[in-house]
């Protein structure tokens, strides 16, 4: 203080000096008191203690009943912020379960359907294509027939049958070509039979593409029956000299004359012949599954996959 002695102010700022929090104050006599934490010996901090007393008030304010708790405006903003976070942790745990069924869904119809493309590409790759039930031995645009003759003579038939969406097999198998096209028939007399998962459906969309959409290992021709353009003449149908089907010039492919696949070539320097496709046959399976589930995490899976033959008949 002003005018006082030196002693009496060193001992106001000793006291001072004690308080454990901040202030800067100015006393009547325009003094200036300084707390211990300027000197940065001791900083201010909430501790225990602290805690303790400010959950004692507020244990008062409620037990005193004098109305001195919390506002009804408190206590709507807590139950709103309460009601919001229920609500987002509820839509996060649905999403997530959801999520979950639907990456099961899929695992579950992939694992199904690579099965079925297995069963059938193994007996691809151990056998040959039967091109006898394709109309004239030509494989259509959209086909879901094939048919497969193992080493030992039996014919296996595939059909993805766009209506039942199902994979069905018939073993062994004869190909009648006196129908129109021609049909698989099973020889033991038993009908097509699924091998398609209970839970899995084979959409329409699925099919067979076979190359070369011909019978590379087609036997040569006998008759002018036996080639694509049966009409007779110096340039079309059946040369018996040459022992094959006769085309009017050399091209790589000629849909009057020859069948798919085969290219017309030059036999001598006037005359050509349709020549069977110098290549190994390959399948490429292509199917669309789809869980059959009443539920919303309905899962639609696309396989694909090429099968070479193995067999070599040249």
């Amino acid at each position: 203080m002003i005018g006082a002695k030196p002693s009496t102010t060193l001992a106001k700022m000793r006291l001072y000096f004690h308080r454990p929090f901040f202030s800067v104050r100015k006393t009547a006599s325009s003094s200036l008191q300084i707390s211990k934490a300027v000197l940065g010996k001791h900083r201010p901090s909430f501790t225990q203690p602290h805690f303790q007393k400010i959950g004692n008030r507020v244990g008062q304010r409620i037990a005193s009943g004098s109305g001195a708790g919390f506002t009804l405006i408190e206590l709507l903003i807590v139950a709103a912020i309460f009601s919001l976070t229920a609500l987002l942790s509820a839509t996060v745990f649905s999403n997530v379960q959801s999520s979950q069924r639907t990456a099961q869904n899929q695992q579950r119809v992939t694992s199904d359907g690579r099965y079925i493309m297995e069963a059938i590409a193994r007996s691809v790759r151990t056998g040959t294509i039967n091109y006898s039930i394709y109309p004239k031995g030509e494989v259509p645009a959209n086909n879901d027939y094939l048919a497969v003759t193992d080493q030992l003579g039996v014919v296996t038939c595939y059909w993805l049958d766009p209506t039942a969406k199902q994979a069905k097999i018939i073993s062994p198998a004869t190909i009648n070509t006196t129908n129109s096209p021609p049909t698989c028939d099973s020889v033991s007399g038993s009908s097509w039979t699924s091998f398609t998962p209970s839970d899995l459906a084979v959409t329409g969309v699925s099919a067979f593409y076979l190359s070369p959409s011909s019978d590379p290992f087609q036997p040569l021709p006998r008759s002018a029956v036996d080639c694509k353009n049966p009409v007779q003449t110096s340039t079309t149908g059946f040369d018996a000299t040459k022992g094959a089907c006769v085309c009017p010039a050399a091209a790589v492919s000629d849909s009057i004359n020859c069948f798919s696949g085969q290219s017309c070539i030059a036999s001598t320097t006037t005359s050509y012949i349709c020549a069977n496709p110098n290549v190994q046959p390959q399948v490429t399976i292509f199917m669309e599954t789809q869980s059959i589930s009443t539920s919303t995490e309905q899962s639609d899976v696309f396989l694909q996959s090429t099968v070479v033959t193995r067999i070599y008949q040249r």
